[in-house]
């Protein structure tokens, strides 16, 4: 398995995407590690096994998640509890992983996050309900995807899936797709998110349990995972704090990097522990 470590500081766990729609290297997932790094965190990662530099068979599982996290830490020698920062799935992922080993969770920091199926297919704006004016499209990518598992396929429906996410759809850069993809086989850790949803897999009901000090952030105008999945989360989450981008989609590191990282900093410098705040507005940065 590939595993980094950049900066000085104390250490953080960015955790990767268990689908590895990015990884270390490429744009979507630097921009994560650059950013604390400038905080001057050092920060720690890996690949998933079967993206990036990491080899090995491919289980597409939480558990798998879960001991790779645990190798990673051990393997850089840190010891005691741990910063994790994780987006998205990541976010998701890294909840999995703070409920597993909460003596290893120093403070949860969840971008955009989701905590099971359920509440990404079925929250209001969400484009995966059939009401969203993306929904159809979507779901034509998604079925030629499904039956040829094709990189072409994949990038055409990931592509779709991209420019939906974002409030302003200029931002959006799409992925080329070549006739070389048409012939190559799509990645194997993008069956991730489809698996789950088959599975039904859910951990809502397990957040009251989480006991590690978590900042949320989250975008007004996300389309991924709808602000109210993250409204559920912090008001299940005992100990949480929100912070809401009104001008973001699920990027928000890219359509307000300075509220995001300011908001993350900010966190930082704090003292792990903090009130429950049910909601506070990001601040524009001048």
């Amino acid at each position: 398995m590939a595993l980094y470590c950049a900066g000085r500081g104390k250490p953080l766990f960015i955790m990767p995407y268990p689908h590895a729609n990015a990884v270390v290297g490429e744009r979507g997932f630097d921009v994560f590690a650059e950013g604390f790094v400038r905080l001057k965190r050092r920060v720690i990662t890996f690949d998933p096994p079967g993206s990036g530099r990491s080899l090995g068979p491919v289980e597409l599982t939480m558990q798998e998640m879960i001991r790779c996290s645990d190798e990673l830490l051990e393997a850089f020698g840190v010891v005691g509890p741990v910063d994790v920062f994780g987006h998205c799935m990541a976010a998701w992922t890294a909840i999995v992983w703070a409920l597993a080993r909460p003596e290893r969770v120093g403070r949860l920091l969840l971008a955009n996050p989701g905590a099971g199926t359920r509440g990404f297919r079925s929250a209001e704006g969400a484009m995966w309900r059939r009401d969203h004016d993306d929904f159809w499209p979507l779901a034509l990518r998604a079925g030629v995807y499904t039956l040829t598992r094709r990189r072409a396929a994949e990038k055409w429906m990931l592509n779709a899936i991209g420019r939906a996410s974002y409030f302003d759809r200029g931002l959006f850069q799409a992925e080329t797709i070549t006739l070389r993809d048409c012939f190559a086989p799509a990645r194997p850790r993008t069956w991730w998110g489809p698996k789950q949803t088959k599975r039904n897999l859910d951990h809502v009901h397990l957040l009251p349990k989480l006991m590690a000090p978590t900042l949320i952030l989250a975008s007004r105008h996300d389309a991924q995972q709808p602000l109210a999945i993250a409204q559920e989360i912090a008001a299940l989450v005992p100990e949480s704090e929100l912070v809401i981008f009104e001008k973001s989609g699920h990027f928000p590191f890219w359509e307000e990097p300075e509220a995001f990282w300011s908001a993350l900093e900010r966190r930082l410098r704090q003292s792990p522990h903090t009130n429950h705040v049910t909601e506070r507005v990001a601040q524009p940065v001048s």
